[in-house]
């Protein structure tokens, strides 16, 4: 099922995009050149329509994902759903990429020298604008062969319409008005375009209402560890050091999370085995995580010796709490509510951004 124009301007098809002379290559360069530096190119104008902008979204999200294998086309769904409110201002959108995968291609790309990548559109306009409600979702969604349920509901969202020196538009969310805020939109009723059928009015908000997300995602452990084990393995293959076996192991005791690693790393024609584990308090309340009983080790000498030095620094931090918003605090937002848990040999982790 694919299904990229519904808005609440109408329906209809539009017109094709026009892709920006720098990216007219073939191939997925020219797809991928539809998201510069997380902008999304819109054309030569702010869409007017739900359809218009969906369609847009829908062409530069194109190229990162497919269809996951073994999952028939009348069961995965790739939809982008938009409405527009008024010339700038956006009342939601809502993806879903159920049954698709993330392509190989996104994790596996060459590595490119500073000097060498290509430069993003030069930015001569911008209008601050506002996304009332911005939904993502996947009731499974690959990565690396690890199946991945998320729902992500995020309000207020600042976005800007950015026009380049040739007079194309892109779609971003700058960092700087994350957290500040962006020009309200007034009451807008429409027929709610994601799962659920309800009418949805998006009521009379601040000024500059703040971001609020509200998010869930679950996995399957088993297969993360597999498809975490199997990805170390594929990545390092032709590297200078690689990872010939990893067994990774998480279980949970109370708001004790066990974390152990065994891994075979070769080097030229060197082999050595480490091993690595600790218990990680998180304080889902007072939101706090505490490590303990840090461990680091191998049966070769030399690696002992390069693990003493290391296992000073690590050990560090044994015992000590920390905030776990204190990580977050070069960003505009902090937790609110943070669950994190392991149920029916899932591992779920459902929280609050404000």
């Amino acid at each position: 099922m694919s299904n990229l124009g519904a808005g609440a301007h109408g329906e209809g098809a539009s017109k094709p995009a026009h892709i920006p002379a720098a990216t007219q290559q073939s191939g997925a360069r020219q797809a991928s050149g539809l998201i510069v530096n997380d902008k999304i190119f819109m054309g030569q104008a702010i869409p007017a329509t739900g359809p218009e902008l969906s369609m847009r979204i829908g062409q530069a999200l194109r190229v990162y994902f497919v269809r996951t294998a073994g999952v028939e086309e009348g069961r995965a769904e790739f939809q982008v759903k938009s409405v527009v409110a008024d010339a700038a201002n956006l009342s939601q959108i809502v993806v879903n990429l159920s049954g698709y995968s993330l392509a190989d291609h996104v994790l596996k790309s060459e590595y490119v020298p500073e000097d060498q990548k290509p430069t993003g559109p030069k930015i001569v306009a911008t209008v601050p604008a506002q996304l009332s409600n911005l939904r993502l979702r996947a009731d499974r969604l690959d990565v690396i062969g690890i199946p991945i349920f998320y729902d992500v509901d995020a309000s207020n969202v600042p976005i800007a319409w950015e026009t380049d020196q040739d007079g194309n538009v892109w779609l971003t969310v700058p960092e700087e008005l994350v957290g500040k805020g962006s020009p309200g939109v007034g009451p807008t009723a429409f027929e709610q375009q994601d799962f659920n059928p309800k009418p949805f009015s998006t009521p009379a908000g601040p000024v500059n209402p703040p971001l609020d997300v509200v998010f869930q995602v679950s996995v399957p452990v088993e297969a993360a560890r597999v498809g975490l084990e199997e990805f170390a393995i594929a990545q390092t293959r032709d590297q200078e050091v690689q990872v010939k076996d990893l067994d990774l192991n998480l279980t949970q005791s109370g708001q004790d999370f066990h974390v152990s690693a065994v891994a075979k790393l070769k080097y030229k024609i060197f082999s050595v085995r480490f091993k690595a584990a600790a218990t990680v308090n998180i304080d889902q309340s007072r939101l706090t995580v505490t490590p303990r009983n840090i461990k680091v080790s191998s049966s070769n000498l030399f690696a002992r010796i390069v693990l003493g030095v290391a296992a000073k620094s690590i050990k560090k931090f044994d015992g000590q709490t920390v905030a776990i918003n204190s990580l977050l605090k070069d960003e505009p937002t902090q937790f609110t509510a943070l669950q994190i848990g392991i149920e029916n040999k899932e591992l779920s982790i459902k929280g609050r951004l404000a």
